[in-house]
């Protein structure tokens, strides 16, 4: 009975220390909200907030980026904007991205939860969304090889997926039925990232990733607009969950392959010597650097590896398929430009049909300057945030720890101090001698962590819309084509841009 006595009083002992516990961090949350609260009274407020919600119900009725914008333009510098209790602080000013990117990087971090949290099931713990050391160590790895090697590759691959859409294209031609090139260039854009990171067929690649990856993507952008749907137990949610399963397996199994096939199985069974082949691809590389520095693939590598692929397929495809939608849309409504980059690439690409050079590539500055141009103009990644982890100034204003700072790119994109004329499709202004003021032009953002692919996407850019204006003329479906889809990120065309081809 004793025994019993001193079992139940260990029991309450641990039930009250735990809710003591609880009520502790409890206090320290609300403490730090409301000194957060205090704080951000100094800043100028949006207009349109409502008691409670803030300027929440504005934001569910209008784009919410565009909405940022128009108050940014209104109140100044620096704004509050309120949903619910969170509070997110706007800038767009060059020297204040530049301050955040950049010069003083180190005190802050990504929002994961505001930014990316129905897309974790994909970027987990990659390169986009990891923090401190293990940021720094992915970082070191890859970066390595996203330079030089792989860009001399990415022109023969993007080639080919240009060709192979050409003959697709072929059988549209002179029918007067559309065809949807931003979703043809969603799946040329996966063919050329997944052959460059795993040496995978375009055939693969055209079954495996609209089967498993693309309506997962569908699926996450869903929750991001209406976040209950993670909750609810339906068809859906299933079919998510099962989905999600199966491409993980599918990456794990051909990551098991490849290091087997490589460098012997997890358990020290060395490969076969006639069976070690050179790296080829990235996935190949980073692999020889895990090999090097860790000696085994176990299942933490295994679990890392396959983040980095998903991430790899999430960044580096989605926005290069909508800047070459944008990009040929805005050269069917501007016919001049249509016509140089026509002569830019019959003067780069053989006559004979042999594959161009990188040199050829990268030589074609017009063409170049309108991938640009559509950057800016549509900013497919209208804002990106960052939260501070210590009080720091940005203006007039001391930001409280733990405050989300929305950056405004579509806002510095289009200020007319920076871009006269900004809704006007103007290639030159990143021709010839024109230097563009740092921190104005951010699509790819800038600092510490910029984008690795960000000259791959440009590169494989060029080719793919050089050679298919070189081949066709198109024409908008309708006049909608040039409509954005309201809530999606990257902002992709409304009616997955529709063209007759002639």
């Amino acid at each position: 009975m004793g025994t019993m006595g001193m079992d139940l009083k260990l029991a309450a002992e641990i039930v009250l220390g735990l809710v003591l516990f609880l009520a502790v961090l409890s206090a320290k949350g609300i403490v730090a909200l409301v000194r957060r609260k205090l704080m951000l009274r100094k800043v100028p407020s949006a207009p349109e907030s409502v008691p409670l919600l803030g300027h929440a119900l504005t934001l569910m009725n209008n784009v919410p980026w565009d909405k940022f914008c128009e108050w940014k333009s209104r109140c100044g510098p620096v704004v509050r904007v309120s949903i619910m209790h969170k509070d997110l602080v706007l800038v767009d000013d060059p020297a204040l991205l530049k301050h955040v990117f950049q010069s003083k990087s180190q005190r802050y971090c990504k929002d994961v939860d505001f930014s990316y949290y129905p897309f974790m099931c994909l970027l987990g713990t990659g390169l986009v969304t990891a923090e401190g050391k293990l940021w720094r160590r992915q970082r070191s790895m890859v970066s390595v090889h996203f330079r030089v090697e792989i860009l001399d590759e990415i022109v023969g691959i993007s080639m080919k997926g240009a060709m192979r859409l050409a003959k697709k294209l072929d059988g549209f031609k002179g029918t007067g039925k559309p065809v949807a090139l931003a979703e043809e260039f969603r799946h040329l854009t996966l063919q050329v990232i997944g052959e460059a990171i795993l040496s995978m067929p375009h055939e693969e690649a055209d079954r495996v990733f609209p089967l498993l990856y693309l309506p997962i993507m569908e699926e996450a952008n869903k929750r991001s607009l209406r976040p209950w749907r993670e909750y609810i137990p339906n068809r859906e949610w299933f079919g998510h969950k099962r989905r999600i399963a199966q491409l993980d397996a599918y990456i794990k199994d051909l990551l098991r392959d490849r290091w087997s096939r490589r460098y012997g199985d997890a358990n020290g069974a060395e490969a076969p010597v006639q069976s070690k082949i050179p790296a080829g691809d990235i996935i190949d590389k980073i692999m020889d650097d895990v090999q090097k520095y860790q000696g085994t693939f176990n299942s933490q590598v295994e679990e890392q590896l396959c983040y980095e692929i998903k991430t790899f397929m999430l960044a580096g495809h989605e926005t290069s398929a909508a800047m070459l939608s944008w990009a040929l849309y805005e050269l069917t409504q501007n016919p001049e430009c249509m016509e140089k980059v026509r002569a830019e690439a019959l003067a780069a690409f053989p006559e004979d049909g042999s594959m161009p050079t990188k040199d050829a590539m990268s030589g074609m500055d017009y063409t170049y300057a309108v991938l640009k141009e559509a950057l800016r103009k549509y900013s497919i990644v209208p804002v990106v945030t960052r939260i501070n982890k210590e009080d720091d100034v940005l203006g007039d204003y001391m930001i409280p720890k733990g405050t989300t700072i929305g950056l405004l790119l579509q806002s510095v994109h289009h200020r007319e101090d920076i871009w006269p004329d900004p809704n006007e499709f103007r290639p030159e202004r990143f021709m010839g001698s024109k230097e563009v003021a740092p921190y104005t032009f951010l699509p790819f953002i800038d600092g510490p962590r910029n984008c690795l692919g960000q000259h791959l996407a440009l590169l494989e850019g060029r080719v793919i819309l050089a050679y298919l204006v070189k081949t066709f003329k198109f024409t908008p479906f309708t006049d909608k084509e040039g409509e954005k889809a309201a809530l999606v990120v990257p902002i992709a065309p409304l009616t997955h841009m529709r063209m007759l081809v002639e």
